[in-house]
């Protein structure tokens, strides 16, 4: 961030699910107080990726050059999952593994308990071993008066509403901000490129920030230090961690 500010460049990262429209609608009720106090949310991906798929390309299943089923695929859950929550990580307990892909050196399960300085817990739950092809991506939020569930390939519809504070009708919230795209994908992208334009014609900040991603990549990098050392990962974590560092995690998970 404070390189970019430096050398006046504006920068985002593609965090696309931010703009979808259920993600929005759960990000406005929670900053304007109609749902004020999280208990807990829970991030899910349960997708599946073949043998072939990481044959591909050479890249795909290093540590060096991709990650496994969280950094690669989850990452975008944890974003939201930390955007949501409000609060700053406080601390990280996770474990991953390698269950049904033996060629790659990464995880294709992940599974991590989060602790946030506000009070609120988050859960994420990342997998590429769902047969036999990509199932779903959920979110659950769970606070003291309201209960609330997104679906959908990419987290692109509200499956329920049960909000107190909001006297709308809820079928019709879930119908007017829900989105059946034809692909995993979504239909983020174009709103953030829009807003990533916006942000350089009008020389601001983009609506996805440097920090705000850094932030997110040092949740993920926290779960696998967690892997790794088999202990809680209090936060700030080394700014010097690496993926690097994990060239040996099979080995270390086996013994």
């Amino acid at each position: 961030m404070a390189l970019c500010t430096s050398k006046d460049v504006i920068a985002t990262v593609c965090h696309q699910n931010r703009f979808n429209l259920s993600v929005q609608e759960v990000k406005k009720a929670i900053d304007t107080g109609t749902v004020h106090r999280i208990f807990h949310i829970c991030a899910h991906i349960r997708w599946n990726r073949t043998d072939d798929y990481y044959k591909n390309d050479l890249w795909r299943g290093t540590w060096a050059n991709d990650g496994g089923a969280l950094m690669n695929q989850g990452i975008h859950n944890a974003d939201i999952l930390r955007w949501l929550a409000g609060g700053n990580v406080k601390e990280v307990f996770a474990y991953i593994d390698r269950l049904n892909h033996q060629r790659i050196e990464v995880e294709d399960m992940a599974l991590a308990l989060v602790k946030f300085d506000n009070g609120s817990y988050g859960t994420i739950e990342a997998t590429t071993n769902v047969y036999p092809e990509n199932l779903e991506e959920t979110l659950y939020l769970f606070g003291e008066d309201a209960t609330i569930k997104l679906g959908g390939k990419s987290i692109n519809a509200i499956e329920l509403w049960k909000v107190a504070a909001d006297d709308r009708d809820a079928e019709a919230i879930k119908t007017q901000h829900s989105e059946y795209p034809k692909n995993i994908y979504g239909n983020g992208h174009a709103s953030l490129y829009k807003d990533f334009r916006a942000a350089v014609t009008e020389k601001r900040l983009p609506y996805i920030t440097i920090k705000e991603a850094r932030d997110s990549l040092e949740l993920v990098l926290a779960v696998y230090k967690s892997a790794l050392t088999h202990l809680p990962i209090s936060f700030p974590i080394d700014r010097d961690s690496s993926l690097y560092e994990m060239k040996g995690w099979q080995a270390y998970n086996e013994n």
